[in-house]
């Protein structure tokens, strides 16, 4: 504030500022958003002519929206997801700066801001997957949330599966303006996904009398995935 009052003494007006401020009767501190114009009377005189505005209410709004990113960034990093928000209209992705979401932009060779979405995003998709991809940000654009499986090569051409969730947020008219897309590493899971569907290939290729029944089971959660019986030995 010193500062600012300065350059009125200087003859240079200032054109607006936030100021946090100590009220004197209370003792607690107020946010102010301040204007100020310095206007030089015909006589020499000189007139500081200053606004303030109470914005203590918008600026503990603001702490309370930065502290919550802050807990959301944190359980994404737990959970190991990407997060990102996708700007609609200008078709531009930006990625949050979590841990997780850093090392998965690093992998694909991606930066931190994507102009051209879904365009220039192809490079990593793909390529049998790319008519879903694109298929996926259409539906974006009519307002659609959507969720999809997506397979992406790594910079190292290693593939990698993501599971993909776009939430669309409509404008005051009920236009698509901005989604927030969430994607989770399923690469482990779609990867034993395929090997048991090669072990049951294999079994289905032994000779029939040999093998009377066959199963997915899941031990963690005590089911039964899926079961298949191939004669009356079956149980």
């Amino acid at each position: 504030v010193r500062e600012d009052a300065a350059c009125f003494r200087r003859e240079q007006p200032i054109q607006q500022g936030n100021y946090r401020m100590r009220k004197q009767q209370t003792g607690t501190y107020v946010w102010f958003h301040l204007v100020g114009y310095y206007v030089q009377q015909e006589d020499g005189s000189a007139f500081i002519y200053v606004s303030y505005t109470d914005i203590s209410d918008a600026k503990r709004a603001e702490k309370e929206v930065l502290v919550g990113r802050q807990i959301y960034e944190s359980a994404a990093d737990a959970a190991g997801l990407v997060v990102w928000q996708y700007d609609i209209r200008r078709h531009r992705i930006n990625f949050m700066a979590n841990d997780a979401t850093e090392l998965v932009r690093r992998k694909l060779g991606l930066p931190e801001i994507i102009e051209y979405v879904p365009d220039s995003l192809l490079g990593p998709v793909e390529k049998s997957d790319r008519p879903a991809f694109l298929e996926m940000y259409r539906a974006i654009a009519q307002g659609k949330s959507v969720s999809n499986e997506i397979r992406f090569r790594n910079q190292d051409n290693t593939l990698r599966y993501e599971r993909i969730n776009y939430s669309v947020v409509l404008d005051d008219d009920g236009v698509p303006m901005l989604a927030y897309g969430i994607g989770r590493n399923i690469t482990q899971e779609k990867q034993q996904e395929l090997q048991y569907k090669r072990m049951l290939m294999e079994l289905n290729n032994v000779t029939g009398s040999n093998v009377i029944a066959n199963g997915h089971y899941d031990i963690t959660a005590n089911r039964i995935i899926d079961y298949s019986g191939y004669n009356s030995n079956a149980i």
